[in-house]
């Protein structure tokens, strides 16, 4: 592991990080970026779903956004870290942090939706299934332009 990840904070997001979460967002998605709006809503209405990873200096490296869905399936929206800041850790710190708070809601069921062409992604998520069941939905260049 290199010296990025000693030097990176995760913690639970707060109204402040949304303008940065939503913004790296937008860089890594584009159109298909969630909604500044839904950032805010998960940090208000879903304590601890919602993370992010800083540097010492403030740059955000990193996010990770989860939901519970009505049906009680929990739903790993994004981890989010730039290209240059993978390899790392930081990728691996955020999805701990987020399934540790779904353990917190009990949720056992869970979704994650990755971008198929990443395949640092596809690695993390199958270095998590011995331990959890993790369904996974790929999403594309091409599904998104469909």
């Amino acid at each position: 592991m290199t010296a990025l990840a000693d030097t990176v904070t995760v913690r639970a997001a707060t109204a402040e990080d949304v303008a940065d979460i939503a913004t790296q967002d937008r860089a890594m998605w584009g159109d298909w970026a969630i909604p500044d709006p839904l950032y805010r809503q998960l940090i208000d209405f879903y304590a601890g779903l919602v993370w992010v990873a800083r540097t010492a200096d403030g740059a955000l490296v990193g996010c990770a956004a989860g939901l519970v869905h009505a049906d009680g399936r929990g739903w790993v929206l994004c981890v989010d870290v730039p290209p240059r800041h993978r390899g790392v850790g930081v990728g691996r710190q955020l999805l701990t942090q987020l399934l540790h708070a779904f353990d917190i809601y009990k949720i056992h069921e869970i979704t994650a939706i990755i971008d198929a062409d990443n395949v640092a992604s596809q690695r993390l998520f199958a270095s998590f299934a011995p331990l959890r069941c993790i369904s996974l939905l790929f999403l594309s260049e091409s599904s998104c332009s469909e």
